[in-house]
This record gives structure tokens, C-alpha cells and sequence, in this order.
């Protein structure tokens, strides 16, 4: 009797903690809040944008860039032209990511990388599609219209991405070369 009741004592813990947990989207990014207009001042770059290409993905230490290239529409701050290139982490929401769909306008907020060649966004950063962006667009106030035959800043630069890429996959061609060599060189010598 007492080890039934022990059991059904552990079942119905176990069921109530299950019941109890939060059926929410956990998130392991720890965000600063703030409103549409605190978020422009610590951006480097606002605008609203259609994402045009959902490009390649580039490997880092803290995880995969995507690259996003956007036919921006209306600008706050940081943007000269159309279409923008930021970057985001693949990895969506586990690594503070943010998953853009192609198709989709979206109201981005981002901030320049460390070396100051790109612009970057995350989960924390206040991007949201047009169809939720009504309050923030009212506390932004008119933005700039753009026109679409201008170019971008040089944030960003696809074909600096797709070049440095060239570059290793050229260095990688010249090592396998230059073991090919060293190994037919090797096994001539041993005859």
C-alpha cells in the first residue's frame, strides 16, 4: 500500500509540474526593452523593406550569418538607397537570430558588426512584419520614401561575400595542388 501511494504521489507531481510550465516560445536571448524610438536611436539603420533574397550563409564563431537583401521602402536612419544587405544568425531564435521570409515587408531595425562592413539584426533588435509595425511607425513618425535606383551604402556588400568566397574556395584549389604534388613526389622517390 505504501509503495502505491508513493508512486501515485511522484505521478501526480510529475503531472502538475508538466501542467504548470509556460506554453510560451522560450528564448535563451536576454533583450533591452524600449519603444520604436529608443530602438532608432541605438540602431545604425531603420528603414521598412520587402525582403528581395534570402541569400547564402557565412560560418562564424558564434554561429551562421544568413544574408537578407531588402527593396527598402521608406528609411529612418542609415540608409542612402535601395536594396540593403543585413545579416542575421540561421539559427532563428536559439541563437538570437531572426528569420526573415522572402516575400515579406518588414519594419528592421539593425546595427553595424565590430569591423563596421556590415549590418547585422537579431531577436532583440525590434524587427517586426509590416502587418504588426502600426504602433512603432506611428511613434517613428514620416520616414524618408527611397528611391529604388540608388544604390545602398557599402554595408553589407553582397559581392564582397560572394568574392571572399572565390578567394577560399582558390586557396583551397592550390592546397589540394600542392598535395598532389608533394605526394607524387614522395612516392616516386620510394621506388
Amino acid at each position: 500500500m505504501k509503495r502505491t501511494s508513493l508512486i501515485m504521489l511522484m505521478l501526480l507531481v510529475v503531472l502538475s509540474g508538466i501542467v504548470s510550465l509556460p506554453n510560451g516560445k522560450a528564448s535563451a536571448c536576454s533583450c533591452v526593452g524600449g519603444d520604436a524610438k529608443e530602438r532608432l536611436e541605438r540602431a545604425s539603420a531603420v528603414f521598412v523593406g520587402q525582403v528581395v533574397d534570402r541569400g547564402g550563409r557565412e560560418s562564424f564563431e558564434h554561429g551562421d550569418l544568413r544574408e537578407y537583401t531588402f527593396r527598402v521602402e521608406q528609411a529612418w536612419k542609415g540608409v542612402s538607397g535601395s536594396p540593403m544587405t543585413v545579416y542575421s544568425y540561421d539559427n532563428g531564435e536559439a541563437a538570437c537570430g531572426y528569420t526573415f521570409k522572402e516575400g515579406e515587408t518588414y519594419l528592421v531595425f539593425s546595427y553595424s558588426n565590430e569591423e563596421g562592413d556590415q549590418l547585422q539584426t537579431n531577436l532583440c533588435s525590434g524587427n517586426v512584419p509590416i502587418s504588426e509595425a502600426g504602433a512603432d511607425l506611428e511613434l517613428l513618425g514620416a520616414g524618408i520614401a527611397i528611391d529604388h535606383d540608388t544604390s545602398a551604402p557599402i554595408y553589407g556588400d553582397s559581392k564582397s561575400s560572394s568574392s571572399s568566397l572565390t578567394l577560399m574556395g582558390g586557396a583551397a584549389l592550390i592546397l589540394v595542388i600542392l598535395a598532389l604534388i608533394v605526394w607524387r613526389r614522395r612516392s616516386t622517390h620510394r621506388r
